[in-house]
């Protein structure tokens, strides 16, 4: 289906459509808009997907209806711009980056950790060290720590 076939059915609909999202009777204002639309719009599938976009951009904000056929040219960016939507990605970002940044320290504290051991075999000087904790004691007391390494099989405890 072409383009102008395409307009011979739905356009009137997407007119209707858009008054409603103007929220206010004004049907000249809704036909200027859905011209343009139409005519920026290369086919089909583009004709309704920003339709689409206007449509919920102008029923989230409706302070866009009154920039007139200039929406038909604002990137999603701008359409969001004031919205629910806006707010709630900018904080999905924030958490993104705040979660990456934390990973990021712990990654460099780890890091760091490996490079340099802290604890060191008595027996060979070996830095591949493993340990496990138990509670040997009352539960008032720290626990005592068990080291192995695994180079020369040296076992002690701290």
């Amino acid at each position: 289906m072409s383009l102008v076939e395409h307009s011979s059915y739905a356009r009137p609909r997407l007119r209707a459509m858009a008054v409603l999202a103007f929220k206010r009777s004004n049907v000249e204002d809704a036909v200027l808009l859905e011209r343009e639309i139409h005519a920026a719009s290369v086919d089909k599938e583009d004709y309704e997907e920003r339709c689409k976009t206007l449509l919920h951009a102008f029923l989230t904000n409706p302070s866009l209806g009154k920039l007139g056929k200039q929406v038909c040219h604002m990137s999603d960016e701008q359409l969001m711009e004031g919205t629910v939507v806006q707010t709630i990605q900018r904080e999905q970002k924030e958490r993104f980056e705040s979660l990456h940044h934390m990973l990021e320290e712990r990654h460099e504290m780890t890091r760091r950790a490996n490079d340099s051991t802290f604890i060191k075999c008595r027996k060979c000087g070996g830095n591949n060290i493993t340990f496990t904790q138990k509670q040997t004691r009352s539960a008032d007391e720290a626990m005592t720590v068990f080291l192995e390494c695994l180079t020369c099989k040296e076992r002690w405890r701290s």
